[in-house]
């Protein structure tokens, strides 16, 4: 088992790649190590980087997607280490998915995709799609290895419960670092105020300008108009038909 200590507000996806120098030196050599992970460490970046380091990814894709047509879907099998033999209906296609700099630069990450077609809560079906960067591991086991973790997790579970896996093992306490940056959850709630205010002000403003052009837009039969801060009279010795003037008070 290798536990992670970190920061409560570290990301996974940071924590991987963070994690990637310490697992090569604990592998020893240059094999290309599976690296699985749920969605909380999707990152397209994190896959090219991990992928570039020397290992392979093994993850759910995260957010919505396009369905993958019927005719690309195929049985898959894998027999287990218990010599159950596993089967699927599954479609293996290549998949890109933009990158941070994709608007700029227009570079994607290729990387392969089984997906399978299975119970919606609603009664009726959807796909789900596991993403890897492994290429020679048959359909089958990239389905079995991606389900696993399910029994991983269950484990790690019952250890909680039975084994008091989380409870402390001493109640000291120690300083907090001084120069750890935390969010400030008022800042961000405050920030989108600003957003909102600063929204109706543009608003206000572009209804201002519309407002005042047609002000200063004189009207038909007219061939001046003079703006002020009062209201508007005739001005003496001019008729309101050719000329209209707004004079202070």
């Amino acid at each position: 088992m290798f536990v992670v200590m970190a920061e409560t507000d570290a990301s996974l996806a940071a924590e991987i790649r963070g994690l990637l120098p310490e697992l090569r030196t604990a592998v020893g050599d240059d094999r290309r190590v599976l690296v699985g992970f749920d969605r909380g460490g999707w990152s397209p970046a994190l896959s090219k980087h991990t992928s570039a380091s020397g290992f392979d990814v093994l993850t759910w894709r995260k957010g919505a997607t396009e369905d993958i047509t019927e005719e690309h879907f195929k049985e898959a099998t894998y027999t287990d280490e218990h010599g159950e033999l596993k089967t699927w209906m599954v479609a293996d296609t290549l998949v890109d998915l933009p990158l941070a700099t994709t608007k700029i630069t227009g570079e994607t990450l290729q990387i392969r995709q089984i997906s399978r077609i299975v119970a919606a809560s609603n009664g009726g079906t959807r796909q789900i799609h596991v993403l890897t960067t492994d290429r020679t591991m048959s359909v089958g086991e990239v389905v079995y290895r991606m389900a696993s973790r399910w029994r991983q997790e269950n484990q790690f579970r019952y250890a909680r419960m039975h084994f008091a896996l989380d409870p402390h093992d001493s109640y000291s306490s120690s300083d907090d670092k001084e120069n750890r940056m935390v969010p400030e959850p008022a800042k961000a709630h405050a920030y989108q105020k600003v957003v909102a205010a600063r929204k109706a002000h543009a608003e206000a403003s572009a209804v201002a300008d519309l407002n005042l052009l047609a002000l200063k837009t004189p009207s038909a039969g007219t061939d001046e108009v003079i703006v002020t801060k009062c209201h508007a009279y005739p001005r003496h010795g001019t008729s309101m038909g050719s000329r209209n003037s707004l004079a202070c008070c």
